[in-house]
């Protein structure tokens, strides 16, 4: 893999989504949920925690006990949900390349607001300066300061507003999302923002941009929140050969049948370097022809930080052959990459 890594300390990704053929939602996806909240009926006693909030930046799951329905069921009959995978990413063990909020109502999904997930955490995804993309027209809004208006975490944990009701009267305020938790205790606003009702709830404008908050919200009846999360298959550290016998570089140890630490604990897979000296090669790289791999992506970290990302088509692929400039679909380079004419793209270089 050609590729001049300097002083970094480097971790190639070969990071697979399995997706069974599923829609890839551009640029990224598909999605996985990973958070659910119904509106109206938090019960601190089964939740063990007093705010939905507290529940999602806290360590623990929940889930009922039979999580598949509780992962497809957006009614107000359902119940809440909280997936193992939002800690597997506070500690590293997963990568997160997007974090998408949405609002159900009948089970429908009524809005979405797509956020980077690389290089963050359970408490700092939700910044205003940190969207992607979103089912309103206006979103992205470069005038939006990175603390998004209306939005506080002790009781409008994910609310997005344009002009607040600390800017301006009520019935001049707009917005996009309005979520309230049950620490929301007190509202300036009532009308459209009431602290005396079942809490949580969830309103979003009914526009396709934003919406005047006394006028243009509808309730919904549950929030999710999905990650677009990669498998790590490959991983390879600036200076460290690999341990396989008769193997003195990367590139060997990736196209060929060796795996090495595939039986190890997860601590080796851990993406902020906990086990820096050791690399790792998943056996489902010699398996590629028996599994659906849409997308790959090739990633180079430093001090626990994803500097740079390059995501290759993986559809008709081998191990191989998808490092081509072909099969590149998106980078954090941009068009710089997607549009320019390249020397070497190989895995031999």
């Amino acid at each position: 893999m050609d590729v001049n890594i300097e002083k970094y300390i480097v971790i190639i990704l070969g990071l697979f989504h399995f997706t069974d053929g599923q829609f890839v939602d551009k640029p990224r996806g598909p999605w996985e949920l990973v958070f659910k909240v119904v509106s109206g009926q938090w019960d601190s006693g089964s939740t063990g925690y007093a705010s939905f909030w507290e529940l999602f930046t806290s360590s623990d799951s929940y889930n009922t006990g039979i999580p598949v329905p509780d992962k497809r069921d957006f009614s107000l009959s359902s119940d809440h949900y909280k997936s193992d995978l939002i800690e597997d990413w506070e500690g590293g063990l997963v990568s997160v390349q997007a974090i998408k909020v949405s609002l159900y109502k009948n089970n429908e999904e009524k809005m979405y607001i797509v956020f980077d997930g690389s290089g963050k955490t359970k408490t700092t995804w939700f910044k205003c300066n940190n969207i992607l993309y979103s089912s309103y027209t206006d979103l992205p809004d470069n005038t939006l300061p990175a603390d998004c208006p209306g939005r506080t975490t002790s009781g409008l944990p994910l609310t997005i507003m344009k002009l607040s009701h600390f800017q301006a009267p009520c019935p001049q305020t707009t917005g996009w999302l309005i979520v309230a938790d049950t620490s929301h205790t007190f509202s300036i606003c009532p009308s459209f923002m009431p602290a005396d009702i079942a809490k949580p709830y969830f309103k979003y404008s009914t526009l396709s941009n934003v919406g005047n908050l006394e006028t243009d919200l509808e309730s919904a009846d549950s929030l999710a929140i999905f990650f677009q999360v990669w498998d790590l298959v490959f991983k390879g550290i600036e200076g460290i050969k690999p341990s396989a016998a008769g193997l003195s570089n990367l590139t060997g140890l990736f196209t060929g049948e060796l795996v090495e630490n595939d039986n190890s604990d997860w601590t080796v897979q851990n993406l902020q370097h906990s086990q820096s000296s050791q690399t790792f090669k998943s056996g489902v790289i010699n398996l590629w022809d028996t599994f659906f791999i849409d997308t790959v992506k090739y990633s180079m970290y430093k001090s626990a930080t994803e500097k740079a990302y390059v995501v290759f088509d993986g559809i008709n692929t081998n191990k191989d052959s998808w490092f081509h400039e072909d099969n590149i679909l998106y980078s954090s380079y941009g068009t710089a990459l997607t549009e320019a004419s390249l020397a070497t793209c190989s895995i031999e270089g």
